[in-house]
């Protein structure tokens, strides 16, 4: 399963566009942190991940509750 955050924010400041993806079959461990400010996103990130594994679950077939 593979989770898409968009762009990695370091490369955009150089001009360049690398994806940021979590792939559930390369990840040593499937922890993930998401930290920030007040009004940051971290939300709305959460909302994105499950939506992303809720849709990839119905797409195989898993159904996702």
């Amino acid at each position: 399963m593979k989770i898409d955050f968009g762009y990695d924010a370091a490369f955009l400041k150089q001009g360049k566009h690398v994806k940021v993806i979590w792939d559930s079959k390369n990840v040593i461990n499937g922890h993930t942190l998401i930290v920030g400010k007040s009004g940051m996103g971290k939300t709305y990130t959460l909302v994105q991940m499950i939506t992303q594994i809720a849709e990839q679950a119905m797409r195989a077939g898993k159904p996702f509750r």
